[in-house]
């Protein structure tokens, strides 16, 4: 079997492939995007094992992550793309909204929400063509473009780090009936190991989407040669790069969902959404900081977390959810000692998961 029907055969209890070839021109980017993240992460970790990723026929909001024969294959929901796109669309349809990207007086002050419903727990797109708009200015069209794009890549290397760092061939050598990777967490299906652990690896995958995203910026804004046009805008310094990563990945936690009793994230396979994006979050700020992208003062500090509480809002405004400024507190003081325990934990499950990573041995 080639890899598509391999790739269908692994999922097909998700809805099985839909191949991006089928879709049709306008989705040929996706190709190239697959192509770029696998070409970087194999220039940057030798060792890598061979990975294949498309696309999966169902709406939910969804990854996963499957082995067969030594390859690794990734799925991401084609729903994921619809509910992205739909969020950044309805954002960059009000002129209240993001309001220092293109011209924004072009846009209506109606309020729109995106197209999601909860299924079984899962959030799905639903297709409503009365409920669909996209903005009247181009340069916010393209915005919401690329920060699609920049969330399902972002997803990508978070599933490629279970790959590397050996996450996925060790669960699946420990744990016979399971085959996939699920990233919703009711779904997921390895109750045998402690949750503490299960959320130490998502941990791992958020923070290497982090530095790779970090690295890919790093890349682009050296030689403007290399950037495609459509990231031009975002790409083009540190602080554009900050915004705009911002503005595309506290949506994507954020629709995840939000508890103010923390202890019910004790029971979940996954870290509380908000603490994952903080922690992403103070990763990229501080390798910006680093390697003098960005100035660390008070100002930067002060931007950051206007482009926060920005998001926070947008996303508000295009869903049922009420602002809350609770959340934008919690961000700011409740990751340490969470994320921290994490870590600690990951620092200890290192000898188990060594055998089965792709890092290179020293």
């Amino acid at each position: 079997m080639n890899d598509r029907d391999i790739f269908n055969e692994v999922f097909k209890n998700y809805g099985g492939i839909i191949d991006v070839h089928d879709l049709g021109k306008d989705w040929q980017i996706f190709e190239t995007i697959f192509e770029r993240v696998l070409k970087q992460i194999k220039s940057a970790y030798p060792n890598a094992p061979d990975i294949y990723i498309n696309f999966i026929k169902s709406l939910r909001l969804n990854a996963a992550v499957s082995i067969k024969e030594e390859k690794y294959y990734i799925g991401i929901n084609i729903g994921l793309y619809f509910i992205f796109i739909d969020v950044f669309k309805k954002i960059l349809c009000n002129k209240k909204l993001y309001t220092n990207l293109g011209d924004n007086s072009k846009e209506s002050e109606l309020k729109s929400t995106i197209n999601v419903l909860i299924d079984n727990g899962c959030v799905c797109y639903y297709h409503d063509k009365l409920n669909y708009k996209d903005p009247i200015d181009k340069e916010r069209t393209l915005y919401a473009g690329c920060f699609t794009m920049m969330a399902i890549q972002f997803i990508i290397y978070h599933e490629v780090c279970h790959i590397i760092h050996g996450h996925v061939k060790y669960k699946f050598n420990n744990l016979k009936n399971s085959n996939c990777w699920d990233e919703i967490p009711e779904l997921m299906n390895f109750d045998l190991l402690e949750n503490s652990f299960d959320q130490s690896l998502e941990i791992d995958c958020d923070s290497f989407a982090t530095l790779s995203y970090f690295r890919k910026f790093s890349s682009l804004v050296k030689d403007t040669d290399k950037q495609p046009s459509v990231f031009n805008l975002i790409f083009k310094d540190g602080k554009s790069f900050l915004k705009c990563w911002i503005y595309t990945i506290y949506p994507m936690f954020r629709i995840l969902g939000y508890h103010p009793d923390w202890t019910v994230y004790k029971k979940q396979s996954h870290p509380p959404p908000i603490i994952r994006f903080s922690n992403s979050f103070r990763i990229l700020l501080g390798l910006l900081i680093k390697d003098g992208y960005l100035d660390d003062d008070f100002d930067l500090f002060e931007d950051a977390h206007k482009y926060i509480l920005e998001a926070e809002i947008a996303f508000s405004e295009v869903t049922y959810h009420e602002f809350d400024v609770k959340i934008i507190i919690d961000i700011q003081t409740k990751n340490d000692e969470y994320v921290d325990f994490l870590w600690d934990v990951l620092k200890e499950s290192f000898n188990i998961l060594s055998p089965f990573s792709y890092l290179k041995k020293e």
